[in-house]
């Protein structure tokens, strides 16, 4: 009788285990938004900084990691192009958060635009976005490889 009992225990916990990774682990909002995201358009300050960026790219990662662009060159390779990155919603607005020491990245976005479109060149898709934050605003285009 204890052995089942303790084959019980075992069970739960394995569920319980399982439930919790489902819950925290997928969120939806940082799915649609994770990946290599191309920069089309860049304005800081409403001025356009696309070309004074050194890359016109940034990568979100699944571990919630993020390599970022930075302005000046002998930034590069340090924490000023890595970050961490969330995604949430508040109010029926989605944001994406970025917590980095690069002083341009560093600040909470509202994520605008999100959509797929189609893909003219490839004729695949691509998925869209605006993310804009008190002095920053990008437009951003990622592709879909479904």
């Amino acid at each position: 009788m204890f052995r089942i009992f303790r084959e019980f225990l075992k069970m739960k916990n394995a569920a319980l285990l399982f439930l919790t990774l489902v819950l925290f682990a997928c969120n939806p909002l940082e799915n649609k938004l994770e990946g290599g995201w191309v920069v089309d358009q860049a304005y800081y300050h409403d001025k356009p900084v696309l070309w004074d960026l050194y890359s016109n790219g940034f990568d979100l990662k699944p571990d919630n990691t993020c390599h970022l662009p930075i302005v000046n060159w002998d930034d590069r390779n340090t924490v000023k192009q890595t970050g961490i990155w969330t995604a949430f919603e508040e109010k029926g607005k989605i944001y994406l958060r970025i917590k980095t020491e690069n002083r341009i990245f560093n600040r909470e976005f509202e994520v605008t635009n999100l959509r797929k479109v189609h893909d003219t060149v490839s004729f695949g898709y691509l998925m869209k976005i605006t993310i804009q934050a008190d002095s920053l605003k990008m437009d951003c285009t990622k592709a879909l490889y479904e």
